[in-house]
């Protein structure tokens, strides 16, 4: 940082992303505030200026991934109320941590997902983040916007954690045949990446899609998992497109996606920076499996 203030405020840092983020800054001496929800609410009218306070840049990663409109409705008006407060403020930095689903759910065989496309999100998570990037655009503010696929690392949840723990206790799964290509990120070059992106007068006012810069396969990603974990891979060839079918059938269209279809990302212009992924994807993996899965 060149400017009046070091200090880094970073929302939702009790959260996945967060608690690594603040973990990765500690580690390396960077002074931060951690704001959680054991700190308490935010919304559209929380005065910030009491946090604002002596802080040059803005992480912002607070937010719900899943919820109705209304609760989307107020994660905007959250984070929109917070971004003019921090250009009010003249912090220098203001990091949003978006959203691959602003591009969309997958990419069509041999293409890749990249800052140039026209978003096309599905969900209304993804249109929400959407209409929060185009809000940040419109304020005097050095704002940067990264867009991250599917996170894993250290603590994670969600059907990651799932896939983990089914080859962790040598389920069959019917992904055999899968024959996809997906981006993924460790949350370690995630938070990586966010820092350099913080002191880099380059990054203001520029979008970044993010990744490990290696593409696998579902069963690809199983079978490293399990030899992270000395565990067999028990992957039945069932036809893709029957259990595409019947995910669909089942209600499961976006878990269809996720482990069928390909999504994949171009990190060019995040490598322009200087920037290079520091775990391979297999360093990510083993940081997972040798994480306890405290959701049990």
């Amino acid at each position: 940082m060149d400017g009046r203030h070091d200090t880094i405020l970073v929302t939702g840092a009790s959260g996945f992303v967060g608690r690594n983020l603040v973990a990765a800054l500690a580690a390396v001496g960077r002074p931060f505030m951690a704001l959680s929800r054991d700190t308490g609410p935010v919304d559209g009218a929380t005065d910030w200026a009491p946090m604002l306070e002596g802080v040059g840049s803005v992480v912002h990663l607070a937010g719900r991934h899943v919820g109705d409109i209304e609760t989307f409705e107020r994660d905007i008006a959250m984070t929109l109320n917070l971004a003019r407060q921090a250009a009010a403020h003249r912090v220098e930095r203001f990091v949003f941590l978006s959203s691959i689903k602003v591009n969309g759910e997958r990419t069509a065989p041999g293409q890749v997902f990249s800052e140039a496309d026209t978003p096309e999100p599905l969900d209304l998570y993804g249109q929400a983040k959407l209409r929060i990037e185009q809000a940040l655009g419109t304020l005097d503010l050095a704002a940067t916007i990264v867009r991250a696929p599917l996170v894993y690392g250290p603590g994670v949840r969600g059907n990651f954690r799932k896939l983990v723990n089914a080859v962790e206790r040598g389920w069959p799964l019917p992904l055999g045949a899968v024959e996809n290509r997906r981006s993924m990120v460790a949350v370690g070059n995630l938070c990586d990446f966010i820092m350099r992106v913080l002191d880099e007068p380059a990054a203001v006012g520029e979008t970044y899609v993010l990744a490990d810069g290696e593409d696998v396969s579902i069963p690809e990603l199983l079978r490293r998992l399990a030899r992270a974990m000395d565990r067999p891979s028990r992957l039945l060839p069932v036809p893709p497109g029957l259990l595409e079918a019947a995910l669909r059938v089942a209600g499961l269209g976006g878990l269809a996606d996720r482990l069928i279809c390909d999504l994949r990302v171009d990190i060019g212009k995040a490598r322009g920076l200087g920037w290079q992924p520091p775990l391979s994807f297999d360093d990510g993996l083993a940081m997972v499996t040798r994480q306890p899965d405290d959701s049990r």
